[in-house]
């Protein structure tokens, strides 16, 4: 008879630099507890502190209770997810007291993603800051055997100039209000 193999059911560990999807996470501290089909984890990292819930099974939400969630602007050029199969993304529930996207600051994030057959439609994204409001819905769907995005946003600022600068097109607009609804599609 087989021995049988030890299973992890916590993990304490420190890292310099982790990267994770493409994504860098500095000075990190992280916490692992294996519970009900699940794993708990605690994450302090200079762009990232909070709490996720990262259930086994495929179907069920990706939790995360984020006390900040600071995400540097996507680079232009290719895009390392483009074969990513929509279907096989996991439904979201994702909240973030400080949510930053580059040098923007958003203030107060939430994602509702659920699953579709297609893929993953976001029933409700939206982020609030005292000089900012964004709400963005839309989907990640396979269309033709091909993934294919396409989203509703909706943004209002109260500084146009800034925002623009943060986004990296420095000297546009100076002050400025903004009151702006768009789609956007893309393949990938």
């Amino acid at each position: 008879q087989m021995p049988t193999t030890p299973t992890v059911s916590s993990v304490d560990m420190a890292f310099g630099t982790l990267k994770l999807q493409g994504r860098q996470l500095d000075k990190v501290q992280l916490q692992a507890e294996r519970r009900d089909a699940a794993w708990d984890v605690k994450i302090d990292s200079v762009q990232a502190a909070g709490l996720i819930h990262y259930p086994d099974a495929q179907d069920s939400p990706l939790v995360m209770d984020m006390d900040r969630l600071y995400l540097d602007r996507f680079k232009k050029g290719g895009d390392a997810d483009a074969d990513a199969d929509p279907r096989k993304a996991r439904p979201l529930a994702i909240s973030a007291k400080s949510f930053h996207y580059g040098n923007l600051d958003l203030g107060e994030l939430h994602v509702s993603a659920t699953r579709s057959p297609a893929g993953l439609v976001f029933d409700d994204i939206h982020a609030h800051s005292p000089q900012r409001n964004l709400k963005v819905s839309g989907q990640w769907v396979m269309e033709d055997d091909q993934p294919r995005s396409s989203f509703q946003v909706t943004y209002k600022g109260d500084d146009a100039g800034n925002t623009l600068t943060a986004l990296g097109f420095a000297g546009m607009i100076k002050g400025g209000k903004t009151d702006t609804d768009f789609k956007l599609q893309w393949p990938g």
